[in-house]
């Protein structure tokens, strides 16, 4: 597993190393048990990142349905589920939710998904990777149109 030093020094079942063990166990493809901890964490917290990560952990693991559904339509959250949030976690999550409906064969979906999410970052960094990533999924779901 990754990072085995820092998982050493972790607390055997706390928070943090469960979080941990739930990222690495993803990082190694070992899904089941990265989503059992990743769904733990997604039910028990208000930080929107364990969604956004059981939604790319499930998306990796073949499951774009349930990625979706993990997902939600995010632009129904509250408010205040998103605003303490880092600045990053919202629109991974939208990039996630795109990539989703496009495996699901939804193309005009996941390209409003990104337009959407381009509208907002209009102003943005042009190097950021979930923008650069929206961008180029963005430009090939246009060209098959």
């Amino acid at each position: 597993m990754p990072d085995d030093d820092v998982r050493s020094r972790l607390e055997k079942g706390s928070d943090d190393e469960l979080a941990h063990r739930a990222v690495a166990l993803a990082g190694d493809g070992r899904w089941d048990e990265a989503l059992h901890l990743q769904r733990a964490f997604a039910a028990d917290t208000d930080y929107f990142g364990w969604t956004v990560l059981l939604g790319e952990t499930l998306l990796a693991a073949g499951h774009p349905g349930e990625a979706l559904e993990a997902l939600g339509p995010l632009e129904l959250l509250p408010w205040s589920r998103v605003s303490h949030q880092p600045a990053a976690v919202y629109p991974c999550g939208l990039v996630a939710r795109a990539r989703a409906l496009e495996r699901l064969g939804r193309p005009s979906d996941a390209a409003r998904e990104l337009d959407r999410l381009l509208a907002v970052w209009s102003l943005a960094d042009p190097d950021l990777p979930a923008l650069a990533e929206a961008t180029a999924m963005q430009a090939r779901l246009r060209a098959r149109r």
